[in-house]
């Protein structure tokens, strides 16, 4: 059986979630997140003040959508939103475990070498406007020296 303590808890951290989600415009009212739950707005006010608790669906839900660490919902431990995090470090780790040690310095020097060709495609371009424009003066010079 679940603690009267435990529940007053879990409404007390799910209380400070939707205000929290209202003050960032993240949710508009108890019958938004209702709507997420897809139950009624008495259901969710319900959890507001612990006549209910939040099922395993509605954490999983709070979790995938809004980002809400369920650890924290449950247990009041860790921060209320689960961060996000950048796997880049992760997969170069895996690329150069698979390809070796000198795998990175390989990318990053192909990396340079295609983003020189970029540059130098886009300075020939450049080049060749350069060149319009030039012969379009001096013909409009010679037309000028013409009359």
């Amino acid at each position: 059986m679940i603690s009267p303590e435990f529940k007053s808890e879990i409404a007390s951290r799910f209380s400070s979630l939707l205000a929290f989600l209202k003050g960032k415009g993240l949710i508009k009212d108890q019958l938004t997140l209702a709507r997420l739950f897809d139950v009624s707005k008495q259901s969710v006010s319900d959890m507001q003040n612990g006549k209910r608790l939040p099922t395993l669906e509605h954490i999983h839900i709070l979790a995938k959508e809004l980002k809400v660490n369920p650890n924290w919902l449950i247990n009041g431990d860790d921060p209320m939103f689960q961060e996000e995090t950048d796997h880049q470090e992760d997969i170069i780790v895996m690329i150069t475990r698979a390809m070796g040690t000198g795998a990175i310095d390989q990318l990053k020097g192909e990396k340079i070498i295609q983003h020189i060709r970029q540059l130098q495609t886009e300075l020939t371009i450049h080049k060749d406007e350069i060149a319009k424009q030039r012969n379009e003066i001096i013909e409009l010079i010679r037309l000028g020296f013409a009359k």
